[in-house]
């Protein structure tokens, strides 16, 4: 994806369901843009370190949603 960035064949990069540390190591290559987390009123673990870190670090957040499954 660095390479595609800096060919200006894409604008940015984001990334989808990563955890902090691995959007530092992806930083490492090529500034991270958004992330994609499962994020919803029952699943809000993203509320611990990802929105967090996003929010430090100028990353954007585009919550995906699954619906639970039937048991």
């Amino acid at each position: 994806m660095s390479e595609l960035k800096t060919e200006g064949k894409v604008r940015w990069v984001g990334v989808s369901n990563f955890d902090p540390a691995q959007m530092d190591r992806v930083a490492k290559v090529a500034p991270v843009t958004s992330n994609q987390p499962p994020y919803s009123i029952i699943r809000r673990k993203v509320e611990e370190s990802i929105l967090p870190h996003c929010l430090k670090n100028g990353i954007g957040l585009s919550a995906t949603r699954r619906w639970p499954r039937a048991c």
